[in-house]
């Protein structure tokens, strides 16, 4: 009934004015029972011990995460031109997520010309003006800041709902991702200059030091194009993890692999030198059904019974065989069609939940949001991969949001709380 009304609220006029009462009123009820779980709020800072990750305790917490954007060309987080900044982090909160994977750019933290744009200017340089009037009217106390200070305020809200926070170094040169020639694949690539990155992994850390629910930093998302090497990703991502450690030792370093995120196997010769960073380094990993972990089988044809266990064997040898070397591994993005009927979206999921309850992995669901201000030069631009729907007040697939919550959302395994 709560998301029925929250859907019927779709308008910037409505929310305003007749759906202002109802709205509240549900937001209410969703901070009660978000806050209702307080018990399960994670005691930073966390580190791994083996594969797990612990709090300062020494009790498992397991990654339960969805991703949300803010890493294309307007340089926040989307969909606040939809729903309050507060209402979207107790959306997550109240359905169990205990983490938000949270994208930006490089050009975000290095680039004054650009993280130093208010939102307003940002949104008129691309001309996407009714997201501007939009956003104005539904988080008025954002709308005149600049784009760093909009992702500082997002992850204060969401870290006061006790959501843990991960920030990830999604592209250097903000845009859609991901193309092997798009500039932001490797190391050298046009937009991909390491000093760069390195000034603006170490600024995030440093500027987040003093939040202790943001948690960890992904140091790349999926490395990719005619340039990648294990030779190079060893020297860089240990120069990264370093420098990242030096300036905030409390947070958790990730660490990424080739092929797209989707390989780590050339680790089988050696994970990376953790003694200068101890207890602080996982590693991630993404999985698509149309992605090579699935080479060899075909969820799209139904015929294909051996998919599912074609693909997790893929998984297994290029990612899941980091667990029996006792290296935490997260799962940090895998997601489907949510509007599609065609079976091979509910079978790839399946397969999904499966390795993840057996493995009881870490993970990080792909995506949150349900629409972008601009995407590939569509303004407004609907994401079928969204949990939430385009309007940002009511779920696209509750179906599935009920599957991740009591399948794969509590730990099974580990260190756990004694009581």
């Amino acid at each position: 009934m709560a998301w029925q009304l929250m859907s019927s609220c779709s308008s910037v006029t409505a929310i305003v004015k007749s759906c202002t009462i109802i709205f509240n009123v549900v937001l209410i009820l969703l901070q009660i029972v978000a806050t209702s779980g307080a018990t399960r709020f994670p005691r930073p800072p966390l580190s791994t011990n083996s594969r797990w990750v612990v709090d300062r305790f020494g009790v498992r917490v397991k990654l339960s995460c969805v991703n949300w954007v803010g890493h294309l060309e307007p340089g926040i987080p989307e969909g606040l031109n939809k729903n309050t900044a507060r209402g979207i982090a107790i959306l997550v909160r109240a359905t169990g997520f205990n983490c938000v994977r949270l994208t930006s750019s490089t050009w975000l933290w290095t680039n004054d010309s650009y993280g130093g744009l208010t939102v307003a200017q940002s949104f008129s340089n691309l001309n996407i003006t009714s997201s501007s009037i939009a956003l104005r009217a539904i988080n008025p106390e954002l709308y005149p800041l600049t784009l760093r200070e909009v992702h500082h305020q997002v992850i204060n809200i969401l870290t006061a709902q006790g959501l843990m926070v991960i920030l990830d170094n999604h592209v250097s040169k903000p845009q859609w991702c991901c193309a092997s020639n798009d500039g932001n694949g490797f190391w050298g690539d046009e937009f991909f200059d390491a000093e760069t990155w390195l000034m603006g992994l170490t600024t995030v850390a440093s500027e987040f030091s003093n939040n202790p629910f943001v948690v960890a930093m992904s140091l790349r998302n999926e490395l990719r194009g005619s340039r990648q090497n294990s030779y190079l990703w060893r020297v860089l991502m240990s120069t990264a993890a370093q420098a990242v450690h030096d300036v905030n030792p409390n947070i958790l370093i990730i660490a990424g692999g080739l092929n797209f995120g989707t390989d780590l196997s050339f680790l089988n010769k050696g994970a990376l030198e953790t003694s200068r960073f101890p207890n602080k380094l996982m590693y991630e990993f993404h999985w698509y059904k149309t992605s090579r972990l699935a080479r060899g089988g075909n969820f799209n044809n139904a015929s294909d019974q051996n998919a599912c266990a074609i693909s997790q064997s893929n998984v297994h040898a290029d990612n899941g065989f980091l667990l029996e070397k006792n290296a935490p591994l997260l799962l940090s993005e895998f997601g489907i069609n949510l509007d599609s009927t065609n079976i091979s979206e509910t079978q790839f999921l399946d397969c999904v939940i499966d390795y993840l309850e057996r493995a009881d992995l870490d993970w990080a669901f792909w995506a949150l949001q349900g629409s972008y201000y601009l995407r590939d030069a569509v303004r407004d631009a609907d994401e079928v991969y969204g949990l939430l729907e385009s309007t940002w007040r009511s779920f696209r697939n509750p179906t599935v949001v009920s599957r991740l919550r009591y399948t794969i959302q509590n730990s099974t395994q580990g260190p756990q709380r004694k009581l």
